[in-house]
């Protein structure tokens, strides 16, 4: 009997074995590939011209510059600090127009904090909390990882399946717009990323974060697809990059914030299948991630997809943009959180805007980290 117990054990160590070695063939074919679509030197101009022309509009539109526009105009400060701190061989021309993008858009943060600082309606208190996250750019910057593929490799456990992947396209689709069924779902993510605003900042990452337990239940049992899931690793992140502290344990927050990317870029690739249906969700995936050192997300022919979306104003729409020109209103008051994100009469969206900045400011570092 014992002998047999032995046998099946070591049957199973093998086959578990076996499914591991597979796995890893699988990650090493799926990482060479991606190496193969990464951005490459000569693209940097293009994106440094897209970013020029982003910040440009948005200094046109500062009425326009709510929460959601404005994280993505934080990580594209974010990116461009590391990228310029980390390389040293910068030709001047690429030294002056990312410094000047960086003085550009630091005007741009310093304008929303002080339209937040004055603003004394009592219900965006938790909007205002969730802002207070995203005004240390030194400190996000000094606690972001590198984007270097060799150093990144997500996890062959979480590569394995994806929630998506159980959908049809047209299912799948569905889903992302039924927001009240995700967990969390938006009033759940803003109250959990808020707590975190109201707490100070620590300079130890094995000091815990306290936040509510349903912010943690959400962590473990939350909806493993789509912007839910993009909301749980936020939350995760501006932890770790906006206060300094984890929610479980280091190591658990890490594996949380692996697990969740490697998901997404399933998802980010159904998307790119499916003719970029879904663009904004595909480079939120993106942006975050890459803020990760994730750069598998970094896909050049992904990026030269955005491109495609980006109006000769500046500002990026759901559908690929001819030349723009359209006599439109500016927005007349300033609200911290809008409603409708569509700019120039539906020409534009902000919150793809904002996403486009955090990617293409994600690619520029990364083109500066590695050439």
């Amino acid at each position: 009997m014992t002998f047999r117990i032995y046998i099946f054990v070591c049957y199973y160590l093998l086959i578990n074995l076996l499914e591991r070695c597979t796995s890893s063939r699988v990650i090493v074919r799926r990482h060479a590939g991606v190496a193969d679509d990464l951005p490459l030197q000569y693209d940097l101009q293009d994106y440094i011209d897209s970013l020029k022309k982003i910040i440009e509009f948005t200094s046109e539109h500062k009425l326009d510059l709510d929460l959601n526009y404005l994280f993505g105009m934080f990580l594209l400060q974010v990116n461009l600090k590391i990228a310029v701190k980390s390389q040293n061989s910068l030709t001047e021309s690429v030294s002056n127009e990312t410094n000047a993008m960086l003085v550009e858009n630091e005007k741009l943060l310093k304008y929303f904090k002080f339209r937040v600082d004055t603003d004394f309606n009592r219900e965006d208190s938790k909007d205002k909390s969730i802002a207070r996250l995203f005004e240390n750019c030194k400190k996000w910057s000094q606690r972001v990882p590198r984007l270097r593929l060799r150093r990144r490799r997500m996890s062959s456990r979480h590569l394995a399946h994806t929630a998506a992947a159980d959908l049809r396209w047209s299912e799948y689709r569905a889903s992302i717009d039924k927001f009240d069924k995700w967990t969390p779902n938006p009033k759940q993510s803003d109250f959990c990323i808020a707590s975190l605003g109201d707490i100070e900042d620590k300079v130890n990452y094995y000091h815990k974060c306290k936040v509510d337990g349903v912010c943690r239940d959400m962590l473990i049992n939350g909806s493993d697809f789509g912007y839910a899931l993009l909301h749980r690793l936020l939350f995760l992140q501006s932890a770790r990059y906006g206060r300094g502290c984890s929610i479980f344990s280091p190591p658990q927050d890490d594996d949380l914030r692996n697990k969740f990317c490697s998901i997404a870029y399933g998802e980010a690739e159904l998307i790119a299948q499916h003719g970029f249906n879904i663009a904004d969700l595909l480079f939120e995936q993106v942006s975050l991630c890459a803020l990760d050192g994730h750069v598998e997300f970094l896909r050049r022919s992904w990026l030269s997809k955005l491109l495609e979306h980006q109006s000769t104003l500046g500002c990026f729409g759901y559908r690929p943009q001819q030349t723009l020109y359209v006599e439109t209103k500016k927005a007349q008051t300033w609200r911290i959180s809008k409603q409708n994100h569509q700019l120039l009469g539906g020409h534009c969206n902000g919150h793809f805007t904002s996403v486009a900045a955090a990617t293409l400011a994600a690619a520029v570092r990364f083109i500066l980290e590695n050439y």
